[in-house]
C-alpha cells in the first residue's frame, strides 16, 4: 500500500533529499549570488523551498 512505501521510505528520505540538494546547489554554482550579484554563489540552505543560493556574506544577512 502506500502507507508501506512511505514507511520503507522514511529511513532513506535524509539521504535522497541531500543528494537532491547537492545536485542543485551543483547547478547554482559559477552564478551570482541572488541578493549581492556579485560574489560567487556557494552555499544553499537546505531548509528554503526553491532554489536559492547566496555568497557567504549574504547567506547570513538573509537568515
Amino acid at each position: 500500500t502506500q502507507n508501506d512505501f512511505m514507511q520503507e521510505w522514511l529511513p532513506w528520505r535524509d539521504k535522497y533529499m541531500s543528494i537532491i540538494f547537492e545536485t542543485e546547489a551543483q547547478e547554482k554554482q559559477g552564478s551570482s549570488c541572488e541578493t549581492c550579484h556579485k560574489a560567487e554563489r556557494v552555499i544553499q540552505c537546505k531548509s528554503c523551498v526553491g532554489l536559492h543560493a547566496w555568497c557567504k556574506s549574504c547567506v547570513v544577512n538573509v537568515h
